[in-house]
């Protein structure tokens, strides 16, 4: 009979990392999901309004994070054997894990919040309950060491990529085209969210290089914001989609571009396991999917300002994006085309970087792999 694993789901709303997790336990496990009775995202809508934002701000932001509300209203059944809580801590008197992409996600995604709650944040770590910190990078790894007692917590983190399944899918390049693919988000339809993954970049340097080559295209499949020029020969829009169509562009595709700001997603995930090259930044957690030379070449971000060590508030995401783009534009347009450059000139280099990424997803992100590490660290949690 399998153990059971309360999964404490902030939100209905559930990114697809953690939609793979459930649907693909490790063996002998299976997951329970839990949806928090305060849900985060209706949460965060509710503080769009002025004057519930004020009275947060002036008064329960002193005392409580939202995801220490949600935490307070966890109810667990008969016969779990653990708590997994994604991006949050709680005080329970009963065995759980976290994960984490940073330490501020233990704040609710607020930079201000971590600071004010960090002796209670640090308190549920090093508790005697808390049995793992499961960091997603090793910039993770690092960055809660960094903001907290790291002799208190050190022998609870380790670093477990999350990972997925990737379809083998037959290659059907276009022989005429070098295809370079972008790909947003498909839990995010904001356009702003373009920005911040480096959208515009990607298409200022289409538009040099496309002055160049007139055997490439590029496919970016995101929304994009109204006022960015896109009126460029073999550039293509294209709205998004569910993952299986998506998984067939990939196969379709030469390169993949992904300048983003952000840290390590399932997006580059998908990439790689696909066969792609990768040219991506050195953002964040993002280092930890290229191997320089060997199955990418990385977007160095000389001007990270105070983002250097953590990621930006989630009400700070616009002025994050505007700080990189004002201070980097230049330098990493400049990047991007000299990296795309390098592969469109040799094919016989797209080819062993592509087949570099493939082994580097089986190896590091595959489910295989993150549920080998997981079903070790549960049985050694629910064993005692």
């Amino acid at each position: 009979m399998a153990k059971k694993i309360l999964f404490n789901s902030l939100s209905e709303k559930m990114h697809t990392l953690w939609q793979e997790l459930i649907n693909n336990p490790p063996k002998g496990y299976e997951f329970i999901v839990n949806y928090s009775k305060i849900d985060i995202d209706k949460l965060s809508s509710l503080k769009k309004n002025k004057t519930i934002n004020f009275i947060y701000k002036k008064v329960f932001s002193k005392f409580i994070t939202p995801i220490s509300l949600s935490s307070k209203f966890v109810e667990i059944p008969k016969n779990i054997d653990l708590i997994y809580c994604p991006d949050q801590t709680i005080s329970k008197k009963f065995p759980w894990v976290c994960d984490a992409e940073e330490a501020i996600v233990f704040a609710g995604h607020n930079r201000k919040l971590l600071e004010k709650n960090k002796e209670k944040i640090e308190a549920n770590l090093s508790s005697k309950y808390c049995k793992k910190i499961l960091a997603f990078t090793n910039f993770a790894k690092k960055s809660i060491e960094r903001e907290f007692d790291s002799q208190k917590i050190k022998d609870k983190i380790e670093v477990v990529h999350f990972g997925t399944k990737i379809p083998k899918i037959e290659n059907k390049k276009d022989p005429k085209f070098i295809n370079i693919i972008f790909v947003g988000t498909a839990n995010q339809t904001d356009p702003t969210i373009f920005n911040l993954k480096g959208g515009r970049e990607t298409i200022e340097a289409f538009r040099i290089l496309g002055k160049k080559y007139k055997n490439i295209k590029l496919k970016i499949i995101s929304n994009v914001p109204k006022n960015i020029d896109t009126n460029i020969k073999n550039l293509e829009i294209i709205p998004l989609m569910d993952r299986e169509k998506l998984f067939r562009f990939y196969a379709q595709s030469d390169i993949f571009l992904f300048p983003n700001y952000f840290g390590l997603g399932m997006t580059i995930i998908e990439a790689m396991g696909s066969g792609l090259p990768m040219v991506c930044s050195d953002m964040f957690g993002l280092p930890d999917s290229i191997e320089e030379g060997k199955n990418g070449l990385m977007i160095k971000i000389k001007n990270k300002g105070k983002y250097k060590n953590m990621g930006p508030s989630s009400s700070d995401f616009e002025r994050f994006a505007e700080f990189i783009w004002r201070n980097n534009k230049e330098e990493t347009i400049k990047q991007i085309v000299a990296h795309l450059t390098t592969l469109i000139e040799n094919p016989k280099l797209r080819e062993k970087m592509g087949k570099e990424s493939r082994k580097k997803y089986e190896n590091e992100f595959s489910t295989e792999v993150r549920n080998k590490k997981l079903e070790k660290i549960f049985d050694e949690i629910t064993s005692i």
